[in-house]
């Protein structure tokens, strides 16, 4: 019996020392019948640790990291969850990760949501494309004002994927995300606009979101307006000097373009 307790006590230990290298991440909780799962701290560190957590598990590919995101998300905290089904989707276990983020988004969580729509829909990082998935997690996570999932989901009203194509429906998605700076977003309002595909037909507001695009460094967006100097559209006189200077911003945005949602 003593050298069973002894044992369990050095697994404790060995299980202990083997967190040491992320116990700046995420503080270890110690009790006196001894460890327990780890914790994250409250209010404006807590996004941070998980951060740094999930660069250690992901791009790190740090079994210590990984196994802390575990405990965590056994926890029951939504962002754990959903940080260790964003790292496990990148590490290819799309299968687990999705139990993950489907806890975390049931619990609320808006961007775990995004995570689950975008990866349904666009078939990505091993998981099978499905719009019928894809469109109650996008919906839901656009409904709780994430950017990313408000402009997923606009796609997929534009396009029809897995539902009837609804172009005032993808405008009023874009609209939402467009309002939180995506970059990507206002290239499609302004698209919108410029053909009125479910608003009214305006080149002054299609000019004025390509710009704004523009200015965040997307390049389909300079590229649209480089063409409508060169050609003369949506109200604008013919520029050759406005033209070289938007293919310029274009060349200069593809060296670094706006991140996507």
């Amino acid at each position: 019996m003593a050298l069973a307790t002894g044992m369990a006590g050095r697994r404790k230990t060995a299980l202990l020392v083997s967190l040491v290298g992320v116990a700046s991440v995420a503080t270890l909780a110690i009790t006196a019948g001894g460890w327990r799962a780890p914790v994250l701290p409250e209010g404006g560190n807590r996004a941070g640790k998980l951060a740094e957590l999930r660069v250690l598990a992901q791009a790190g590919r740090d079994a210590d990291a990984l196994a802390t995101l575990h405990q965590l998300a056994q926890g029951g905290s939504a962002d754990a969850e959903r940080t260790l089904g964003q790292v496990l989707l990148a590490r290819g276990d799309s299968r687990d990760a999705l139990v993950w983020l489907q806890r975390a988004g049931s619990a609320g969580d808006a961007e775990a949501n995004a995570t689950m729509g975008k990866a349904y829909l666009l078939g990505q990082d091993g998981v099978r494309q499905d719009y019928a998935q894809a469109r109650p997690a996008l919906q839901a996570g656009a409904d709780r004002g994430h950017a990313g999932a408000a402009y997923y989901l606009g796609l997929l009203y534009r396009n029809g994927y897995g539902v009837p194509a609804d172009t005032a429906a993808a405008a009023h998605w874009f609209r939402v995300a467009a309002s939180q700076q995506s970059a990507a977003a206002q290239f499609m309002l302004a698209n919108a606009y410029r053909n009125g595909d479910g608003v009214p037909q305006s080149n002054e507001r299609a000019l004025a979101l390509y710009r704004e695009s523009a200015e965040l460094e997307y390049p389909p967006a300079s590229q649209a307006l480089a063409m409508a100097y060169q050609n003369g559209e949506m109200g604008l006189q013919p520029d050759p000097v406005s033209y070289r200077q938007q293919l310029a911003e274009t060349a200069h945005a593809m060296k670094h373009p706006a991140q996507q949602p």
